[in-house]
């Protein structure tokens, strides 16, 4: 046995494990060792697998690549996901933003459907009060959409015709009577005293 722990013996060459001798040595691993005779054949076979390991360093590194790519893949995809997340929720806010349009739109609707539902029961109630007095209806069918009793503005209508068909007659007496060449003065007169006329009438009550 030497100092480094490597002796021989008949058998050959054998190596041997620190003895406890060795404890409280200083170095990175602090282990009580257990003496251990490891015969040659034995280490031998211990190198030849740490060296057949070395030698699948590729099959590892392939491995090890392939994990890595499945993970990348993954974090895109969740990138991918996570964008078409974001996307869904800008489009549901927009659609949230239209319904609460939508829904003043139908509030003011609403405002107005109870504005001619006001309008229309107060038409009802002036129905059902001219329903229970007659004299009530009459003054209605006598009254104009300007306000004017119906009748007396018939009977200024009525006296503005009478008056036009007065003064064509009167334009066609004297018209004979004046050469051609004042028909047109006289017609020209004629027409602007109907207009005043009628306009007289129409301020007469």
């Amino acid at each position: 046995m030497t100092s480094n722990g490597i002796g021989s013996s008949d058998q050959g060459m054998h190596f041997e494990l620190l003895p406890k001798q060795y404890n409280g040595m200083t170095g990175p691993d602090i282990i009580e060792f257990i003496p251990i005779s490891v015969p040659t054949e034995t280490f031998n076979g211990m190198v030849q697998n740490l060296i057949g390991r070395f030698d699948n360093i590729d099959a590892i590194h392939r491995t090890v690549s392939s994990v890595l790519d499945e993970v990348e893949k993954s974090q895109a995809q969740n990138a991918h996901d996570q964008a078409k997340i974001g996307a869904d929720q800008e489009e549901i806010s927009a659609g949230f933003a239209e319904i609460r349009a939508d829904l003043g739109k139908l509030s003011g609707a609403c405002d107005k459907v109870s504005a001619d539902q006001e309008y229309l029961r107060a038409e009802i109630e002036k129905l059902k009060t001219m329903v229970s007095n007659p004299e009530a209806i009459n003054r209605e069918l006598e009254m104009g959409d300007s306000g004017e009793p119906f009748l007396p503005l018939m009977q200024k209508v009525q006296r503005i015709l009478d008056y036009v068909v007065s003064a064509g007659s009167r334009f066609k007496n004297y018209a004979c009577l004046s050469f051609y060449k004042n028909r047109v003065k006289v017609a020209i007169g004629l027409c602007a005293i109907v207009a005043v006329s009628a306009l007289q009438t129409l301020n007469t009550p």
